[in-house]
């Protein structure tokens, strides 16, 4: 619920009310540096896409604003909740990048050690 710095973010607790409010569990959870990171997850069947987009965290930026430089995140980590009574069957990036993965139970965690620009990660389920 907290960071480690003590300061709880927005983020933070929109996801703990609706943690407390829902009889559903969260679908996955996003481990990366704090305000860099755009992500949202798509499903169609038993595929689901996650596409994580950098952001700069700027304040000044605007419409069409031309950024020059957009440093890349490093150490994301991904973790997916396997639906009751499926298994994974493949997971891909669009972006060509070796990353680890790890099964404990029904957490499915990608370990990406970094991301440029855009990245999208598929998981497919049988």
């Amino acid at each position: 619920m907290f960071q480690q710095t003590g300061v709880m973010e927005y983020a933070d607790l929109i996801k703990d009310v609706i943690e407390y409010v829902s009889p559903v569990r969260v679908p996955y959870e996003i481990e990366a540096p704090e305000s860099t990171l755009i992500t949202n997850m798509t499903v169609n069947g038993d595929k689901r896409v996650f596409h994580l987009l950098t952001w700069t965290g700027s304040q000044n930026e605007s419409m069409w604003q031309n950024v020059y430089y957009i440093p890349k995140i490093e150490n994301v980590t991904i973790k997916f909740r396997v639906p009751d009574g499926k298994k994974i069957k493949n997971i891909s990036s669009f972006v060509p990048i070796k990353f680890k993965q790890k099964q404990d139970k029904n957490i499915l965690s990608i370990k990406i050690p970094y991301i440029d620009k855009y990245q999208g990660i598929v998981i497919e389920m049988e």
